[in-house]
């Protein structure tokens, strides 16, 4: 069974039907990341769900303007995870983290991309995310709905799955 009741206390756009799907990939994988974390509610539900360990990676940056309430709020609301090692924060855009990953070879059995929403970045971050998934692992992402992420999702992944608002599918 899966727990999202500190997930669901957080600010965010994800739902509850859409955090309980997360919760349950997150508790059958180890090696996680995230694209985009917000405050935090996904990242939550990853965290309480996971044994293994979660990467989060987001600028916290809107318009051009870091937001340190937002980024607070995401510390504050998970720092028992930071503190016991189960989730690395890195504050960063995704281009340059998909690069470092790439290139020292790290790989991920679930990854979970709801950064970016504009066609040309959604799928720069599908590519980047491919090749650094784990064979057997699970790609998947939120906000199918907005039409960047839908027109990236169904260009490079046309056999995709949905529930609710995630896109997804095992490779």
């Amino acid at each position: 069974m899966v727990d999202i009741n500190k997930a669901r206390l957080l600010d965010g756009w994800m739902f509850e039907p859409d955090l309980e799907w997360l919760a349950i990939q997150a508790s059958n994988h180890k090696k996680i990341l995230e694209l985009g974390a917000y405050r935090g509610r996904s990242t939550r539900a990853l965290c309480d769900n996971t044994d293994g360990t979660v990467i989060t990676v987001d600028n916290w940056n809107t318009e051009g303007i870091a937001d340190e309430y937002d980024h607070d709020c995401f510390r504050n609301s998970l720092s028992d995870h930071l503190f016991s090692g189960k989730l690395i924060s890195y504050r960063q855009n995704t281009d340059d983290y998909l690069d470092y990953f790439i290139n020292k070879g790290g790989k991920f059995d679930l990854i979970f991309i709801d950064a970016w929403h504009e066609y040309a970045q959604v799928k720069k971050d599908i590519e980047g995310c491919l090749k650094i998934l784990e064979q057997g692992g699970m790609i998947s992402g939120h906000d199918f709905n907005w039409p960047g992420v839908e027109q990236a999702v169904k260009e490079l992944i046309p056999d995709y799955n949905l529930f609710n608002y995630i896109w997804y599918k095992e490779i």
